[in-house]
């Protein structure tokens, strides 16, 4: 092996993390984003404040708060039901202070338009806002995973991006 290739290598291995850090400072400003998606599991504040702690010791700057699932949330909502995990905690009120408290930024963050399985409030209530293919079949009756019944919002009913927008 001649020198000039060898030499070639090293100088891509040097000036690639240079360039990374260039690109990742010109796009995200002095401070990257080092996040992560969190699905909360947590029935308290003092669990909220290990997680958010832990977070912040491994470097984590930012939490992606997963705060409606299964079309319930994680918090008091006038929109969604209360998740039967949270009827008596509100996830969210406690990761926004554990984040103001460990300096970590908390962001919510959800399924748009997925409302959950069979026993979704959106069936019993708004079953006119589930999205149907072109048969007029709900998506559900096709959108199977892991024996489930997936239900999603129809992203052209009115109502249904209203309710997104405004839940």
């Amino acid at each position: 092996m001649t020198l000039r290739p060898l030499v070639a290598l090293c100088v891509l291995l040097v000036s690639l993390p240079l360039a990374a850090q260039w690109t990742n400072e010109a796009v995200m400003g002095p401070t990257p984003i080092r996040a992560v998606w969190h699905h909360p599991v947590e029935r308290n504040d003092a669990e909220v404040d290990a997680v958010v702690a832990r977070c912040k010791k491994g470097g984590i700057n930012r939490i992606y708060l997963e705060t409606i699932y299964e079309g319930r949330a994680c918090y008091p909502s006038k929109w969604y039901e209360p998740h039967a995990d949270f009827k008596n905690f509100d996830a969210l009120r406690s990761y926004m202070v554990a984040g103001r408290k460990h300096g970590v930024t908390i962001d919510a963050w959800c399924h748009v338009f997925f409302v959950g399985f069979a026993d979704s409030p959106f069936i019993r209530d708004h079953a006119d806002w589930l999205a149907r293919d072109d048969k007029g079949r709900i998506s559900s009756e096709f959108e199977i995973f892991e024996g489930k019944k997936y239900h999603f919002l129809c992203p052209a009913s009115v109502e249904a991006r209203r309710h997104v927008l405004e839940g």
